[in-house]
């Protein structure tokens, strides 16, 4: 049947078959990595092909100690698609630029990697005085000492550093390393093929050429890419030498530099071509030391390593390591943190990439001893550390025995870990800086279903999963900052856990709000075991980054780690089927976004496409879902407290919002992002089948919502909100498909309740700033008396004249009559469904 949805157009295409989909941000789940730029996407990109919604847990490589883990691959979103590649690309380097403007020089780095256990400790100290008197007699077998070489052949490494640190083991079996699946074995030409005979070292020895103590440091290399044989020479030396170290035994990790460079790494979701990779291999008793990886591959790269002629060149350095790191996240499930690597004529840097920070280390130069010195420790350390010093998550493994992955959540109402099998990762962090939201399905192991077949459990994941009796679950793992009270911790201010806690407890005895938001089923902070302490510690970013330094601790922001296992797993708002579903969808959601506000003082103050899902109940009804409360905060707090910050997503957050204006967060900014919410799948269309192309929407005014920066989006808004002006650039350019007549004026009419709504005063209409609202009147000659006469803010302070500020004044009233608008959208909805079903 046809939809009997109101206005005229073109007849829509047939229903699509829906996925599941991740609780907690919709539209990213999928991993179908297709692409806003107009050409064919980079080679060795195969990810978009060779994965499936639900991606499978591939078999070990030859090499690989575990198997890939699962991976979501990179978001595909909805504003991401109707970029263009280069608009995308100006943004990556904008970030990236403003990233390393505050980079830290941290000459504490080195020690981040340091083993905790004193016996290992010590090995890693023996075993780098080893490798660095080899690679000195090495240095001095074959060129001598440099003539503007002062120092000393013989100085040895007692480590990168020295710090105290509880005994522990270096636990191989347990390390989740990213080993890939796309066969760096292949038998592609390298650039560099003929390093493999008896001079392999060789190219090391220009590296470490001593330069000139004169202030006059010219470049020892014409081009960049003489550079990359000597980079993977050195490394080479460093863990072959490790080997030849009678202390070093046979438990620990390769540093394995790919053959290939100046290349694309294998799950890149651009062009973009890192200098060299490094990986890490686990070494057992029968490792086979010979083997080399072809390919860097972002799924198992421990590292990027950038490199530059000069050392002038040193800052373009970090932005192109920081901008390629970027891939590494959405390819691997298990990463906290990231290492990269610069190095510049001879310099090398060490760098850690947090979530809100980027460290450097002091300058290692490797024409000195005491360069080579330092370079040497954190390279041993880095081989012998645990896997969380690199960045690793050791409650996300491999568990050998049941040939699977498994996840480790502490709840923290029982007080005790538990464990899930993971079936796939839905959604995966797409950036290096902020809390790196992942989502998984899951399934609790010991559950009735954990005896069903490996082919069942996939097949039951990728259908409807938001079906009664179902028992996949949804695990959100993210980064959120914890709020800092008197100088402690004090996460109950903006707790998500605690709050999705209070909801169920509030509305969880209510059949309208049946599965109208998610419900915890285990949640808690993430918890490590560290060496051999007994008693685990909290995964924070002060505990992560400890041996920083307090200072350094001090002044960067804390966040926490945590994991909340819940149900139902719902599906993208994107998989609705009609303009009607869609309308119900998004009544169901600002239902339970009103009632959450009213009976659980809690203000969400996220509304995105993301933050808004679908299920379906036994007989096929779309219903909404409101997800998401990381941002949330108490409204009585809220409205105590004026705040000037900026939370949401760029195209759906509210003009007061994004100019930070500073006045009191309410739920009309939620409404005026479910405004742009619909206005903006009114434009590019509701779902998969209507959805509009890069070329036929390069030129809409909207997208101006998502191009620029916070300050030029609301200023796009200003403009486009007026009410001449939203007909004309907005609402004319909805699609010209059935239905969308009907969504065109539902968003016609929500604006005009939020934006000029007939019961409050001229003053207080509108889009405009409070400095045009001053001028107005005096251009017009009227007082705030003539103008406020009459209407609900007749009585307000007069110095007020903002329009968003008087308007959030009346809250209770304008969002009254917005559901009113909504809630009859809604009925209306529901009745063209009934009629098409009776058809």
């Amino acid at each position: 049947m046809m939809s009997q949805e109101g206005g005229k157009g073109k007849k829509r295409k047939e229903s699509h078959q829906e996925k599941p989909h991740s609780g907690n941000i919709p539209e990213r789940i999928t991993n179908q990595q297709s692409s806003a730029r107009k050409k064919k996407r980079p080679r060795t990109n195969t990810s978009s092909k060779n994965t499936k919604a639900l991606p499978h847990v591939s078999a070990p490589s030859q090499k690989s100690s575990t198997p890939r883990e699962p991976r979501a691959g990179h978001n595909n979103s909805a504003i991401n698609r109707h970029l263009t590649m280069s608009l995308v690309s100006s943004s990556r380097k904008r970030e990236a630029a403003e990233k390393i403007d505050m980079l830290r020089k941290v000459p504490t780095v080195p020690l981040v990697a340091r083993p905790r256990s004193r016996s290992v400790k010590s090995k890693a100290s023996a075993v780098a005085k080893f490798v660095l008197d080899d690679l000195q007699k090495f240095i001095k077998k074959n060129t001598g000492l440099g003539p503007f070489d002062t120092e000393t052949d013989t100085q040895t490494s007692t480590g990168a550093g020295t710090s105290s640190g509880a005994d522990s083991s270096f636990s191989a079996g347990l390390e989740p390393l990213h080993i890939g699946d796309r066969s760096n074995s292949e038998s592609d030409a390298s650039d560099d093929s003929a390093e493999h005979g008896a001079d392999i070292y060789t190219p090391l020895l220009k590296l470490t050429k001593p330069r000139p103590d004169n202030g006059m440091r010219v470049p020892m290399f014409i081009k960049e890419p003489e550079m990359y044989p000597c980079i993977k020479a050195l490394f080479r030396y460093v863990d072959d030498a490790i080997d030849r170290s009678p202390s070093a035994g046979n438990t620990r990790r390769r540093l394995k530099v790919c053959c290939k460079s100046d290349t694309t790494p294998s799950g890149a979701d651009d062009y973009n071509r890192i200098d060299i990779g490094l990986s890490s291999r686990l070494k057992t008793p029968d490792d086979d030391a010979s083997g080399e990886l072809n390919k860097p591959d972002y799924g198992d790269m421990l590292a990027v390593i950038e490199a530059k002629r000069s050392i002038t060149e040193q800052t373009v350095a970090y932005r192109q390591m920081y901008m390629y790191t970027r891939n590494i996240y959405p390819e691997q499930a298990g990463r906290r943190f990231v290492w990269g690597f610069t190095f510049c004529d001879s310099v090398a840097h060490a760098c850690i990439l947090g979530h809100d920070n980027v460290f450097s280390s002091d300058a290692m130069d490797l024409s000195t001893s005491e360069g080579r010195s330092a370079f040497v420790a954190l390279a041993v350390d880095m081989s012998f550390c645990e896997s969380d010093q690199l960045g690793y998550d050791p409650n996300i493994y491999h568990n050998a025995t049941r040939k699977r992955w498994e996840m480790s959540i502490y709840d923290d109402a029982l007080k005790k870990q538990q464990t899930y099998h993971v079936l796939g990762c839905v959604q995966a962090a797409d950036r290096v800086y902020g809390r790196h939201t992942r989502c998984f399905i899951c399934r609790k192991v010991g559950s009735d279903s954990e005896s069903a077949p490996e082919a069942a459990l996939e097949e039951s994941a990728a259908s409807n999963a938001t079906s009664h009796g179902k028992r996949d679950i949804l695990v959100k793992d993210a980064w959120p900052h914890a709020e800092i009270a008197d100088g402690n911790r004090n996460q109950r201010a903006r707790d998500e856990i605690e709050m999705m806690r209070t909801i169920d407890e509030k509305l969880g005895n209510d059949p309208d709000f049946q599965d109208k938001y998610p419900k915890v089923v285990a949640a808690g902070v993430v918890r490590q075991f560290c060496g051999s302490k007994r008693t685990p510690i909290e995964d924070t970013t002060e505990n992560m980054f400890a041996k920083l330094g307090k200072d350094i601790i001090n002044d960067i922001p804390h966040r926490v780690h945590k994991r909340i296992a819940m149900e139902p797993v719902g599906l993208s708002i994107r998989k609705v089927r009609s303009v009607d579903e869609l309308i119900v969808v998004a009544a169901d959601v600002m239902k339970a976004h009103q009632e959450i506000l009213r009976r659980c003082d809690i203000l969400h103050r996220d509304l995105s496409l993301y933050n808004m899902l679908m299920t379906r109940d036994s007989d096929g009804m779309a219903h909404g879902m409101l997800i998401d409360f990381d941002c949330a905060v108490w409204a009585s707090e809220e409205s105590a407290q004026p705040r000037a910050n900026m939370t949401g997503t760029l195209p759906y957050m509210s003009i007061a919002n994004l100019d930070e204006l500073a006045i009191k967060r309410t739920s009309l900014d939620d409404w005026e992002s479910l405004i742009y919410i619909l206005c903006w799948l009114g434009t590019f269309g509701i779902n998969d089948q209507d959805e509009k192309s890069v070329d036929t929407s390069k030129h809409l005014p909207i997208k101006a919502w998502a191009e620029g920066n916070a300050e030029s989006s609301a200023s796009s808004k200003r403009d486009q909100m007026t009410s001449a002006a939203f007909v004309r650039n907005i609402g004319s350019k909805f699609l010209d498909i059935e239905g969308y007549t009907v969504l065109a004026m539902l968003v016609l009419q929500l604006r005009d309740k939020l934006f000029d709504n007939p019961k409050i005063s001229p003053i207080a209409r509108g889009t405009k700033d409070q400095k045009t609202a001053q001028l107005e009147l005096v251009f017009y000659n009227r007082s705030v008396e003539q103008e406020t006469k009459g209407f609900l803010d007749e009585h307000l302070d007069k110095s007020i004249l903002d329009p968003f500020a008087r308007r959030a004044e009346f809250e209770k009233k304008i969002s009254d009559d917005l559901w009113a608008v909504m809630a009859d959208a809604q009925q209306q909805a529901l009745e063209r469904i009934r009629q098409q079903r009776l058809q």
